[in-house]
């Protein structure tokens, strides 16, 4: 949603955002918002359809013509930030940005860096939804991918989440990685369904050249990567379980298990939004 004034006026563009997002180490999200110099993060801007002489009186109201639907936080690493840069970034969004009443407001974390104080930051500063990339619960498959957390710990951290019962918990975990036996997918999806979390993500593992774990597989440090039809076959697997435990599937990877997931930003994506 972005433009030139037809006019030609000059003067410094004024930012018109319909949605946002934020992925740490690659900022993909173009909302003009000033977090200040100390917040430890990044946020570009893009220029819009009205220049400060001729959109100043009407911006605001322009802007909340088209109320901001979904806030995405995510790239896994949002969490490796404070607790006080979360707060920050989250209470600037709130107070800066047109959102709509129902806002989805999602926090991309990983288990090692998230502790409860960050949690609890995000929380009171307005995040509704937590998407944990969990992976694998089996400590030896986690392990090989260089997860430090024990299946125990993953557990515990899940639990801790969804006791707090303020936002949608959204658990990542993939198939075919490396040691994933189909008996260790199963009970992946079974301590998964077990847990209670709102919503689900199922990815198939997709190896790309250059990486370590490509590296690894080609000089045998793991068996052979898995065949399309391995893959096909533990998707088929993890569709069929979640079915039969009442989740209703949202998107092709993802599937819901409460009202309150609503996986609204990535749809959204997936609807060309802009």
């Amino acid at each position: 949603m972005t433009g030139r004034a037809a006019n030609g006026s000059g003067g410094d563009p004024l930012l018109l955002a319909s949605g946002i997002e934020k992925r740490f180490g690659a900022t993909r999200a173009l909302a003009g918002v000033d977090f200040g110099d100390d917040a430890g993060a990044t946020i570009l801007t893009v220029p819009a359809a009205f220049t400060v002489p001729t959109g100043r009186a009407h911006w605001h109201v322009l802007l909340r013509a088209r109320a901001i639907e979904a806030v995405y936080l995510g790239g896994g690493t949002p969490s490796a930030l404070s607790a006080a840069d979360l707060s920050r970034i989250l209470t600037t969004v709130r107070r800066r940005l047109p959102l709509a009443p129902d806002c989805e407001i999602t926090i991309e974390g990983r288990i090692i860096h998230f502790d409860p104080e960050k949690i609890d930051a995000c929380l009171e500063a307005g995040a509704n939804r937590i998407s944990i990339g969990v992976q694998s619960f089996d400590t030896t498959v986690r392990t090989r991918q260089g997860r430090r957390s024990e299946k125990e710990q993953v557990i515990r951290f899940l639990e801790d989440i969804r006791r707090r019962d303020r936002a949608a918990l959204v658990v990542d975990l993939m198939f075919g990685l490396p040691g994933q036996t189909p008996e260790v997918w199963r009970e992946d999806l079974r301590i998964c369904d077990a847990l209670g979390p709102d919503g689900v993500d199922l990815y198939g593992i997709n190896i790309i050249p250059g990486t370590p774990l490509h590296r690894a597989l080609e000089v045998g440090k793991f068996a052979a990567a898995p065949t399309l039809t391995d893959l096909g076959a533990m998707y088929r697997a993890g569709s069929e379980f979640l079915a039969g435990r009442g989740w209703r599937q949202i998107s092709n990877s993802h599937w819901g298990r409460t009202a309150r997931e609503r996986n609204r930003y990535n749809l959204m994506i997936k609807a060309g939004t802009e």
